[in-house]
């Protein structure tokens, strides 16, 4: 999965990546720290089943607004999602 950024200053970013696996049932699957800049591409795996994804950001010195957000099913006839 790839998630390109968009904000002003680069800074670092705590963000939480959440999903829901059922009818009222939220699981976080990663809390991510790291240092961010401007048009960068985030990238990381998702080994769930899920009906929904939330992209928290917990603390940042700065705004951040997600550009575009890009699914990648599979390994072979790798299928592309754009939300």
């Amino acid at each position: 999965m790839l998630i390109p950024l968009h904000w002003l200053p680069a800074c670092e970013v705590t963000y939480k990546i959440e999903v829901d696996v059922g009818l009222s049932t939220q699981k976080t699957l990663n809390t991510i720290v790291q240092h961010l800049a401007n048009g960068q591409f985030l990238s990381f795996p998702l080994h769930a089943s899920f009906t929904n994804l939330r992209i928290s950001v917990i603390k940042s010195e700065s705004w951040v607004a997600w550009n575009k957000v890009v699914f990648y099913t599979g390994e072979h006839d790798c299928k592309c999602i754009s939300v």
